[in-house]
């Protein structure tokens, strides 16, 4: 296995003498219920929390940030004004029980959904834009990246800004208080030593796609 939080969490078990066991892969929604029968103990994935998933689950410390911006296809200027969007004749592209599920919902209430299967391929979305089943979809940049790599010109981004800045994190089984001081103790050193910044250079698909965590002190210059 490979990846961010896989590097990232093998590294915290061996810092805390403790062996990381993988145990399933899970769907979006379905990784609370997981938690909650105790079929493991850490979703140690990009999860980004919400007032939803609060009520049910804690969340580590965030590793880094991710921007949620909205892409249309990229010869449509329909939706330069993101207004436009909230209408009964358009339709958002997302995926069962993520955030661009809940972003869809609450941004743009009047709007159609085409929704998949919590375990489609994360490209999904951006293909339904590019072929006309959908109109819009809410997504990250790093698919985003992934996607146009394959398919160069189909869709583009028409955030000015972000519509939300998430948080990637680990989700384990609320009111466990000693777990994750543990887990953000690990985690909080890796941040802090760099090491959590070269693996995200390793995996970052383009420039400035992942936010970095800001480190927790300010240098003072001597006068």
């Amino acid at each position: 296995m490979s990846g961010i939080f896989v590097e990232i969490l093998d590294e915290a078990g061996k810092n805390l003498g403790l062996k990381i066991d993988w145990k399933e892969e899970v769907g979006w929604g379905s990784i609370i219920e997981g938690l909650e029968t105790g079929r493991y103990d850490l979703v140690p994935t990009g999860v980004w929390p919400n007032a939803s998933r609060g009520r049910h689950a804690s969340f580590s410390t965030p590793l880094f940030y991710n921007a949620l911006n909205v892409y249309v296809r990229a010869n449509d200027h329909r939706f330069d004004n993101l207004q436009a969007i909230n209408s009964d004749k358009v339709t958002i592209a997302t995926i069962d029980g993520y955030v661009n599920q809940e972003m869809a919902k609450s941004c743009f209430p009047k709007a159609h959904r085409l929704t998949h299967p919590d375990l489609c391929d994360g490209g999904q979305v951006f293909l339904d834009v590019a072929t006309k089943k959908a109109d819009v979809t809410l997504n990250d940049p790093s698919l985003a990246v992934l996607f146009l790599k394959n398919n160069p010109g189909t869709i583009r981004n028409i955030s000015k800004k972000p519509i939300a800045i998430e948080s990637n994190t680990m989700m384990f089984k609320i009111g466990e208080p000693a777990f994750k001081s543990m887990l953000d103790t690990a985690l909080t050193e890796l941040i802090n030593t760099g090491y959590v910044d070269k693996v995200l250079d390793k995996y970052e698909p383009g420039p400035g796609v992942y936010y970095r965590v800001a480190l927790p002190y300010q240098t003072v210059s001597s006068k």
